[in-house]
């Protein structure tokens, strides 16, 4: 099944449209958003709890991807990303937070971050990512403008680092363009300046 979301011009938040059945989420794999101006966060990705790679490019107005103020359990904050591989975040220069605090991410792979200028903290700490990190992909100016706990923190994740210049297209996920297997669910959204005058300008969602 593939779902699709188009003509979102002015939607800051698609937790009320998407979220009406938190089990529709469990099977969801794969999310790309792109070019939807006006979103402000994805913090409906905590119900996506087996989500394997999420790329989001050219969203102009999200702060954050992840609302604190929404995740209201210990439980909900331990399954953030947790089954993530691949992270991919371009083009959003209000970016400020992937989440507020450090996040386990016990899977994940690639972190990419290309033209997210105010993007100053990773959700790291010494135990994250520990046993499956390869990468940590940005242009040089935004890794020497990252924050870290301590210097010790730094020292440990400039290993993974690998430059990555603006002009660089952002690479899409490995899973990308292949056919799912398990019964595992692709989502994409994209934003309505993508469609053509004629088509609607409301959201729509389209499943397969």
């Amino acid at each position: 099944m593939v779902g699709a979301l188009g003509g979102c011009p002015s939607c800051p938040a698609l937790g009320p449209a998407l979220v009406r059945n938190e089990q529709y989420f469990l099977r969801v794999r794969h999310v790309k958003i792109w070019s939807c101006p006006k979103l402000l966060n994805l913090t409906w990705l905590i119900y996506a709890v087996y989500l394997q790679s999420l790329n989001v490019q050219c969203c102009e107005s999200m702060t954050e991807v992840i609302s604190s103020e929404c995740v209201s359990s210990s439980t909900e904050h331990a399954s953030i990303f947790r089954r993530l591989t691949s992270l991919v975040l371009g083009g959003m220069p209000t970016l400020t937070s992937i989440y507020h605090g450090a996040l386990h991410l016990s899977s994940l792979e690639v972190i990419t971050v290309i033209n997210c200028p105010s993007l100053r903290r990773l959700p790291l700490n010494s135990n994250s990512a520990i046993h499956n990190l390869k990468n940590i992909e940005g242009d040089l100016t935004w890794w020497k403008s990252l924050e870290w706990e301590d210097g010790s923190m730094e020292a440990k994740f400039a290993i993974y680092f690998s430059l990555q210049y603006l002009a660089n297209p952002i690479r899409h996920s490995e899973n990308e363009g292949k056919e799912e297997t398990g019964g595992g669910r692709r989502l994409n959204l994209r934003g309505s300046h993508l469609n053509t005058a004629s088509e609607p300008r409301t959201g729509r969602v389209v499943e397969d």
